[in-house]
């Protein structure tokens, strides 16, 4: 093998990659292919591949020698790759000129920046071939671009239990009802929801062309981990989604990922949704980024606090106060917001200032209108096609 591939992506690709070459719980460690980093050279592209052996994802890059007889691969730790890299780095800005000449042979691995030093990395030979992802697996979930889909993800990623309890909700579901219906992305635990649309009218998101309906659940951390290699190497690609019974695969012409999808009994949000607004008496609106910069202060003030608590509380139609509370319920900081297009009576709301932040920075649009019951139903925030549901807390 011998390729020569531009400093600053070669970098880039294996520090992504490095969390998909840590095995899964459920996979022996001896596995040594489940560990090492892939690198194998064709023609023009060099590819980088690694696997938990639930996942697996698959980094392109261009600058092979051209010359068959330098095809071929190896395999070592990505952490030696990257520590290698740092060694070798040109001072100061050069470094995003710079090309790496990487030629392998006697299970050696030679590194070289221009006429700077060497580094030789021992490679391994492992027991069994590189991991491939599947290609084109299953039907179209969807496409669009990365950073609007990963944005949606990531944010309904937020919300999706963490509890070795609760599997079944340790997902982010993708969710249409009806042939040629938008997609849903929701994730929920037993605290609260994220709940968006990945294409409505006028929307600008992407194009959802999928026509049947579907129902594909991601685990959240390979969710997770996928939203975090595209945006670090493909921001601005072009992403089309797919998915059988089995895997779910994002691929971009420089990145492919795949990751089994779970399974469970996964509760009806459409219908929580729908009983929350039923249930609902109170409903005011006020302006998104405001109402975030207001709870970003509270939640830096609560942070210290085992059980944060604010309180939203309308002392007249037209103010919100989104109200700090010290562990003895004392007011320690007050924030004020106007309303607009406000009903129903006035209550206070007690919640928890994490989720609701979380909530508020998931929703889009310029405002988010707030539905709400008295005693202790959960609260409903609506922003343009996204909306999130948080339970209150009792104090």
């Amino acid at each position: 093998m011998k390729a020569e591939v531009a400093y600053t992506p070669l970098l880039a690709a294996a520090r992504a990659l490095k969390p998909y070459s840590t095995p899964a719980n459920t996979l022996p460690r001896w596995r040594a292919s489940s560990r090492l980093l892939h690198l194998h050279a064709d023609g023009h592209t060099v590819t980088m591949t690694a696997s938990t052996g639930d996942e697996t994802a698959t980094v392109a890059l261009p600058g092979a020698v051209p010359d068959s007889s330098h095809d071929g691969g190896c395999a070592l730790p990505p952490e030696a790759l990257i520590n290698a890299l740092a060694v070798i780095k040109p001072a100061g800005r050069a470094a995003a000129r710079a090309t790496v000449t990487m030629d392998h042979h006697a299970d050696r691995l030679h590194l070289t920046v221009a006429d700077g030093p060497t580094i030789d990395l021992d490679t391994a030979t492992p027991p069994e071939p590189a991991p491939a992802i599947p290609a084109a697996v299953g039907q179209l979930v969807t496409e669009g671009g990365v950073v609007g889909w990963c944005d949606l993800v990531a944010g309904a990623a937020t919300a999706a239990s963490r509890e070795p309890a609760r599997r079944e909700l340790a997902v982010v579901r993708l969710h249409r009802d009806y042939p040629r219906t938008v997609l849903v992305v929701e994730a929920t635990d037993t605290r609260r929801v994220h709940r968006g649309i990945w294409r409505g009218p006028g929307s600008d998101l992407g194009r959802d062309l999928g026509t049947e309906p579907m129902d594909v659940r991601i685990p959240v951390e390979a969710a997770v981990r996928a939203v975090r290699l595209l945006r670090a190497l493909d921001p601005t690609g072009h992403l089309r989604v797919r998915a059988d019974d089995r895997l779910v695969t994002w691929r971009t012409d420089r990145v492919h990922v795949s990751a089994r999808i779970g399974g469970g009994q996964f509760p009806d949000l459409e219908k929580l949704r729908e009983d929350v607004l039923d249930d609902a008496t109170t409903r005011f609106t006020v302006e998104r980024t405001a109402l975030l910069s207001v709870l970003d202060t509270a939640h830096r003030l609560t942070a210290p606090a085992r059980q944060p608590r604010i309180r939203l509380e309308r002392p007249d139609p037209g103010v919100l106060d989104v109200v700090v509370l010290s562990p003895a319920g004392t007011a320690v900081y007050t924030g004020q917001l106007p309303v607009t297009a406000a009903s129903g009576p006035t209550y206070h709301m007690l919640l928890n200032p994490v989720f609701v932040r979380d909530a508020v920075g998931f929703l889009d649009g310029d405002t988010v209108t707030v539905h709400s019951s008295p005693d202790w139903l959960p609260t409903y925030l609506a922003g343009a096609r996204r909306h999130a549901i948080v339970m209150r807390v009792r104090g």
